[in-house]
């Protein structure tokens, strides 16, 4: 994703979350952490941004891996973004749940690497666009 793309996915997170600021709020953080390069906290921030909006739009309790994945897709689906989510969002859901149990709770961050930290950042912040907004034909 190049600085381009990355804006407009972030402008589409900003205004497709204005009814959930709490999510935006934690969105906003976590890329700012990431930034100042503390990966541990940045990520954790992104990652209960994405739960936060996921119980919102489902009207459920649920932590992101106990979230079914039929309900995610669909949900993507309706916003006519494919089937992209039947790829994305297993995936994502395996990364933040490898952080969470191993990294998160348990670590001092140092394990994250710059690499792993970036496309969870990248596969986050789609998924949460295709979540909030409608896609545009173009």
């Amino acid at each position: 994703m190049n600085q381009k793309q990355f804006l407009y996915v972030l402008a589409k997170l900003i205004e497709g979350t204005e009814a959930y600021l709490s999510c935006r709020n934690l969105l906003l953080s976590g890329i700012k952490l990431i930034g100042n390069d503390d990966l541990m906290h940045g990520l954790d921030d992104l990652r209960k941004a994405l739960e936060m909006l996921l119980k919102k739009k489902l009207h459920n309790k649920l932590p992101i891996e106990r979230q079914s994945s039929k309900r995610v897709v669909k949900l993507i689906e309706e916003n006519g973004w494919g089937k992209v989510g039947q790829t994305l969002w297993p995936y994502l859901k395996y990364i933040f749940q490898k952080y969470q149990n191993a990294y998160v709770k348990h670590d001092d961050g140092t394990r994250i690497t710059e690499q792993d930290a970036d496309l969870c950042v990248k596969q986050a912040l789609l998924l949460m666009m295709y979540i909030v907004s409608k896609k545009e034909n173009v």
